[in-house]
């Protein structure tokens, strides 16, 4: 252990854990318990990897709640792409834990997207740009659909289109596709903005973003909740 590196950043992370031990473990020690031995999540959360993105935090839920995705881009291969572990997850919990919801959640600033904007500049970072790959559509629907936009319009284009597009590779995974045609799942699209702590819904009726309250109305949630 002497040969352990123990630099601000580290010992922060461990101050949060000895808090979480002494303080919020004990809170919740029956969570955690009934936790131990099975989780029965009805959520997927899909997201990107970017370190400012925490679901929990923005959801307001407890561990158990969600099943959590995290990759860069927030992205589903599409059924026939290489498996790996995205799709594994994503078949494990629509086919064992059977989850009844799955967002796929982009957000603001992303610098996954600001990549596949500049593909030709990855050649030094092949498995990103492998990966990014399976956000080609989205970046040929900005191409087709968004021209005369500056840099960052064309950045926020892009982070709004990249989200039905993967909620369109979603649909062809074959444990999702099945559980869509008995309406036993449904998926929505979500664009968190960090800036504001706003929230943007995809609308698939007209491929469109509505705000967050008029996608779930604050007097249905309450009703739901009570």
């Amino acid at each position: 252990m002497r040969d352990i590196q123990l630099n601000k950043s580290i010992l922060k992370i461990a101050r949060g854990v000895y808090t979480f031990q002494n303080d919020i473990y004990p809170e919740k020690r029956q969570l955690f318990k009934s936790l131990a031995s099975a989780q029965y999540p009805k959520i997927m959360f899909i997201t990107c990897s970017d370190s400012r993105i925490d679901p929990a935090l923005i959801t307001q839920t407890e561990p158990g709640d969600m099943f959590l995705i995290h990759n860069a881009g927030n992205i589903v291969p599409p059924h026939g792409a290489a498996y790996g572990g995205t799709g594994a997850s994503i078949e494990y919990a629509v086919s064992v834990l059977n989850v009844e919801h799955i967002i796929v959640c982009g957000h603001s600033t992303c610098g996954a997207m600001s990549a596949l904007l500049r593909m030709d500049s990855l050649d030094a970072l092949p498995a990103v740009k492998h990966w990014l790959s399976f956000a080609e559509a989205t970046r040929a629907i900005l191409h087709a659909s968004f021209k005369g936009q500056d840099e960052d319009e064309r950045l926020d284009s892009c982070i709004k289109m990249n989200i039905p597009v993967q909620l369109g590779h979603l649909k062809t995974l074959p444990s999702v596709a099945s559980k869509l045609i008995q309406g036993e799942i449904s998926i929505h699209g979500w664009l968190y903005h960090i800036e504001t702590g706003e929230i943007d819904v995809y609308n698939s009726d007209d491929n469109t973003f509505v705000p967050f309250k008029e996608a779930y109305p604050l007097n249905l949630v309450e009703a739901a909740v009570d």
